[in-house]
């Protein structure tokens, strides 16, 4: 496992994405992976259906390397097997159908690539004691937004089982700790697939 100081670094590593490599980041929000994945070399698609969060990634000063495009991660505008790395990372509680998302990664990936993606734990009890966790739930109930309240390992792999990825599982606390397998309290689950 590679070495990081961070949680993002350390997903970044999992990635092992090289310099003229195309990476898609799946879900890209504010563009910080896409940003610190064109810094490595790399050139980065960040694709996300927001306008708002896309406009984010405008303003940063320096967008050399990133293409920007508005989509849903369920239905991807691109040609099958064209990225050799594809990003997923703190939007996959967003998707209520998981399964389709993932598809959609395989779809697109070359084979060979490799996948980093992330999720919540449904049984991280930590998550339900934070104010802003609880604050993005109630307004998920009032209908503004859905957020997941998490998954188990299971269901959370599964999806990349059925279309064929491999996927290794490991978890995360804070400070950084990674451990192989699955804890059942761990923060989130994250997953390293290879086409």
């Amino acid at each position: 496992m590679p070495e990081a100081d961070s949680y993002d670094a350390y997903l970044i590593a999992l990635l092992e994405a090289h310099p003229s490599e195309l990476v898609l980041d799946d879900g890209a929000g504010n563009g910080r992976f896409s940003h610190a994945l064109a810094s490595l070399g790399c050139r980065v698609i960040a694709l996300d259906i927001s306008s708002k969060l896309l406009d984010a990634i405008h303003e940063r000063s320096n967008t050399e390397g990133v293409e920007i495009v508005r989509a849903d991660m369920r239905r991807l505008p691109f040609q099958p097997g064209i990225f050799d790395r594809v990003l997923c990372v703190h939007n996959l509680w967003y998707i209520k159908e998981l399964g389709l998302a993932v598809e959609e990664i395989r779809r697109v990936m070359r084979r060979g690539g490799i996948c980093v993606g992330d999720h919540l734990n449904v049984l991280d009890l930590s998550r339900y004691l934070s104010w802003r966790f609880l604050g993005t739930f109630v307004k998920s109930m009032l209908g503004r937004s859905f957020v997941d309240m998490g998954r188990s390992s299971r269901t959370f792999t599964k999806p990349f089982q059925q279309v064929k990825i491999r996927t290794h599982s490991v978890m995360s606390y804070s400070p950084l700790v990674v451990k192989d397998g699955i804890t059942t309290f761990a923060k989130r689950f994250i997953v390293v697939a290879e086409a």
